[in-house]
Order: structure tokens, then sequence, then C-alpha cells
């Protein structure tokens, strides 16, 4: 007799969500938003304040990258403060940095410079925590624009 066994296996789409933080135009770090070739908004600086929530779905932790549109060819470094915070804490009592991170830049060209071993170990709880990343490029802070940082992670 010939017995056959049905295993049902369930099998699961991996996803991912993202969430995009806009720069914050703020006088100290160069004032109002420019815009670089007419359509991408910017910073008119190589200066950034960025700041989110990590969302409560947050299961893991995928990456975290700063878009740039630099306007000044060659090396360049990516200067990284990471500051996490919950209700009740203070805000700059658990920052970190500067943390230096190269990139190669190219005018008119966007580049995204991945952050993500900075965030990771500051990410927190989901839903409790905020992130702020004050982020300044050299030597080419005059010229450097941002655009904005991209938090992609894995949902519950």
């Amino acid at each position: 007799m010939l017995t056959l066994t049905v295993v049902a296996i369930e099998a699961r789409t991996s996803s991912a969500d993202e969430i995009w933080v806009a720069p914050t135009f703020q006088q100290d770090a160069g004032g109002g938003g420019t815009a670089a070739n007419v359509l991408w908004p910017v910073t008119k600086v190589g200066a950034v304040r960025l700041a989110w929530a990590v969302p409560n779905d947050l299961d893991t932790f995928d990456s975290a990258k700063i878009a740039i549109i630099p306007q000044a060819p060659g090396a360049s470094t990516l200067n990284v403060f990471v500051c996490p915070a919950q209700n009740g804490d203070l805000v700059n009592g658990a920052c970190a940095g500067p943390f230096a991170q190269a990139f190669t830049g190219v005018p008119n060209q966007l580049v995204e410079v991945d952050i993500s071993p900075l965030v990771a170990p500051r990410v927190g709880t989901p839903g409790a925590t905020y992130l702020s990343v004050v982020a300044y490029t050299s030597p080419n802070t005059a010229t450097d624009h941002f655009v904005g940082l991209r938090f992609s992670y894995s949902p519950q």
C-alpha cells in the first residue's frame, strides 16, 4: 500500500518598506532650499539635519542611505552624527559621531552614501525611538547638495 503525504508550505514573499526623509531647511545649515538642475529640491550647501520616527511595524532594519548631488568632482567625505531619543530622553544624550564615510562625487550625478552601519545600532525600539542625523560633506561643503535619506526596513 502506498501512502502519500502532502505537506503544505506557505510561501511568504519578501517585502520591504521605506521611509523617505526630506532635509530640513534651517538657517544654520544653509537656510532655504534650492534646486539642482532646476528639478531636484536640495539643500543649498552640503550640510543637513534629518529626523524621523522608527516605524512601529519594523521587524528588521535593512538600510539607511543619504542621497547627495555633488557639484564638484572628486573624493569627498560625508561626516555623520546619529542621535536616537525616546519620549523623556535628553535629545543630545546619546548622540554618536562624527563618523566619516568616503565617497566619490561626479558633478550633477546623484550618489547614495550608505550609512547603515552607523544607524543600525541606534534604531532602538520600533514605535518608540526617534532618530536624527546631522550630516555634512568635506571638503565640498559649499558645492554638495543633499536630497534626503532613504530608511528601508522589513515590516512585521
